[in-house]
C-alpha cells in the first residue's frame, strides 16, 4: 500500500472540514447567495465577524470611512472576495489547532499567509480577478500538515532532508513518501468539497507543465507566490532573489524599483494581516531592508557587499540550527541507550550505575535508601498460554503502573526478564513496604484483556533497607537483601511483600 493509499484508504483520520467553512461552501454552490445569508453565516462565528472587519479595515480595502458592520464590509470586499477571505480564515484556524513535531506550525502559517497576500497582489500583473486567489494560495501547502500530521517520523526525515540539500521539499516528499503534499492537498481539499478553481492550481503550482491550461496561469501565481514567500521564510540567499527578480520582469514586465516595491509591499501587508491569523510575524521585514543597497547590484547579477553579509547570517543561522539539532540527537541517543526499549524504565546497567551512586552518596551523608525487588508472579504462563507479544504489553503495563505510584527523586529499572527494581532515596523500612504494597494492589487491579481472556497479573516482592550504619559496605549486599525477600514471598504463596533485616536475614 503506498502513503496516499494508507492515507486516504488506510483509515488514517483526517482533518475535518470545519462547521463553518461547510456552511460558506454550502452556500458558495448557490447561484442566488445574497449578502443578507452570508452575513449571517459569517455573524454566527464571532471570531470570524471579527477578523473580516479586521480585514475591511486594512489597507488592501481600506475603504474612506472606518468598517463597524459585517453589512458595511459586503459593500466594501464584495461577496465573491468575502466568501474566498471567510473560507481562509475558517480552514486554517481549525488546522492551526492540530499538532505536529515534525514542523513548526508558526512559520508554516506564516508563510502561507504571505504566499496569500502575494498572489492577491500578483493578480492584476497576470489580467486576473483577485477573488479566490487568496484563499488558493493560502492552502496551497495544506498537504503539508495533512503529511505532517499522519506520518511524523516519515515526514521528519523529509524535513531533515530537506535542510541538508535544500532541494525542493515536494522532490523530497515523492523520493521518502512515494506522493507529494499537491496530490495531498489536492486530495483532501477535495474530499471537503472545495470548488475546483481553488484545488485544480494547488495540485499543480509544482508543475506547471502539467495543469490544464485553464488553470495553468492560477497554477504559476501560485508558484511565484511561494517563491516570494520563501525570501521571508525559506532558504534565502542571492540565488533565490535573482530568481524572483528575473521572474517578475519576464513574466510581469516589472523592472527596479518597481520590483523592489512589490515585495517590499507583500511584507508589509503581511505584517498587517498576520495578527487575524492569530499568526506571529517572528523577524519579517521587508526585503529592501535586508539587502539594502543591493538591489542595483541584483539587477546586474552581481554580488554586492550586502549580500555577501545577509549570506553569511544565514549560513551562520543554519549552522546554529544543524549544532542545535546535533546536541538534541546525541541527547537522545543518551537516552537510548540507558533505557529498556520495551518499558521506557532505566536499564539493568544503568540501574546499577544509579545503586553504586546512591550507596556512595549514603556511606558520605549517613542517609540511607530503600530497595524493591519485584517479580511477576507465573508470568511464563502468560507468554505460553497467550504468545510473547501478549507477555510484552502485559510488561508494558505494569512498568506504567509503577512510573504512576512512584514519586520524583525515585528511580525504576528493568532488572531483567519479568523482574523491576525500585530504588527509594531517603525512605526507611515501613515507607518502602507501604510503597511495594501499593505497587501490587495496582498491579493485581490492572486485569488486562488478550483476546476474550482477562488475564490475572500479580507480584512478588522483596524489600531492603540500605542502612550506612548496619549494612555490608558494598550495592551487592543490598541486592541479596531484597532478592532474599523476594525469594520469601514466593515461597509464601505469592502476590506479597517480604521486608527482610540485614542483620538476622528474618522478616522484619
Amino acid at each position: 500500500m503506498t502513503t496516499f493509499d494508507e492515507l486516504f484508504r488506510g483509515g488514517i483520520k483526517l482533518p475535518a472540514v470545519p462547521a463553518v467553512a461547510m456552511r460558506i461552501l454550502e452556500a458558495i454552490r448557490k447561484d442566488d447567495l445574497s449578502f443578507t445569508e452570508m452575513g449571517r453565516i459569517i455573524q454566527s462565528d464571532p471570531a470570524l465577524a471579527a477578523k473580516i472587519l479586521g480585514v475591511a479595515n486594512s489597507s488592501f480595502y481600506a475603504s474612506q470611512s472606518r468598517v463597524e458592520t459585517i453589512e458595511r464590509a459586503l459593500s466594501v470586499l464584495g461577496l465573491a472576495t468575502l466568501k474566498s477571505i471567510s473560507l481562509s480564515f475558517a480552514i486554517s484556524s481549525e488546522m492551526m489547532r492540530s499538532t505536529c513535531e515534525s514542523f513548526d506550525q508558526n512559520l508554516f502559517w506564516r508563510r502561507s499567509v504571505t504566499s496569500a497576500v502575494a498572489a492577491n497582489m500578483l493578480a492584476p500583473l497576470f489580467s486576473r480577478q483577485r477573488e479566490d486567489l487568496f484563499v488558493t494560495s493560502l492552502l496551497q501547502d495544506i498537504g503539508v500538515v495533512v503529511l505532517a500530521g499522519a506520518f511524523p517520523e516519515r515526514y521528519k526525515e523529509v524535513l531533515s532532508e530537506k535542510r541538508r540539500t535544500r532541494r525542493p521539499i515536494h522532490e523530497i516528499e515523492r523520493q521518502v513518501l512515494a506522493t507529494d503534499h499537491c496530490e495531498v492537498g489536492a486530495e483532501i481539499l477535495r474530499r471537503w468539497n472545495i470548488p475546483e478553481p481553488i484545488r485544480i492550481p494547488i495540485r499543480h503550482h509544482h508543475d506547471l507543465e502539467s495543469a490544464p491550461p485553464e488553470w495553468r496561469v492560477v497554477s504559476e501565481i501560485l508558484s511565484l507566490s511561494n517563491r516570494i514567500a520563501s525570501l521571508y521564510h525559506g532558504d534565502f540567499g542571492s540565488k533565490r532573489v535573482t530568481e524572483v527578480h528575473e521572474a517578475l520582469g519576464s513574466r510581469c514586465g516589472l523592472q527596479g524599483q518597481a520590483i523592489t516595491e512589490l515585495i517590499d509591499g507583500v511584507a508589509d501587508r503581511t505584517l498587517e494581516i498576520l495578527q487575524l491569523f492569530g499568526v506571529t510575524k517572528g523577524d519579517m521585514v521587508p526585503l529592501s531592508r535586508v539587502l539594502q543597497e543591493a538591489n542595483e547590484e541584483l539587477s546586474k547579477i552581481n554580488f554586492s557587499h550586502e549580500m555577501l553579509v545577509v549570506e553569511y547570517r544565514r549560513a551562520k543561522q543554519k549552522a546554529e540550527r544543524l549544532s542545535l539539532e546535533l546536541a538534541e540527537a546525541g541527547e537522545r541517543l543518551r537516552e537510548l541507550s540507558v533505557r529498556d526499549a520495551l518499558t521506557g524504565l532505566l536499564n539493568h546497567r544503568r540501574f546499577q550505575e544509579t545503586l553504586g551512586e546512591h550507596f556512595e552518596n549514603a556511606r558520605r551523608s549517613g542517609k540511607g535508601f530503600s530497595m524493591i525487588l519485584l517479580d511477576l508472579d507465573q508470568f511464563k504462563r502468560i507468554n505460553d498460554q497467550h504468545g510473547h507479544l501478549e507477555g510484552d504489553r502485559v510488561l508494558a503495563g505494569v512498568a506504567e503502573t509503577i512510573r504512576k505510584v512512584l514519586r520524583e527523586g525515585d528511580v525504576a529499572s528493568r532488572f531483567g526478564g519479568e523482574e523491576f527494581a525500585i530504588l527509594l532515596p531517603g525512605k526507611g523500612l515501613a515507607e518502602a513496604v507501604d510503597v511495594a504494597e501499593r505497587i501490587r494492589e495496582a498491579v493485581a487491579a490492572l486485569k488486562p484483556r488478550a483476546g476474550d481472556a482477562v488475564l490475572q497479573v500479580t507480584v512478588s516482592a522483596g524489600v531492603a533497607v540500605c542502612d550506612p550504619a548496619q549494612l555490608p559496605v558494598g550495592k551487592s549486599a543490598v541486592i541479596e537483601e531484597a532478592d532474599h525477600g523476594l525469594y520469601r514471598s514466593k515461597l509464601h504463596g505469592r502476590n506479597q511483600v517480604t521486608a527482610l533485616r540485614a542483620a538476622s536475614k528474618g522478616p522484619a
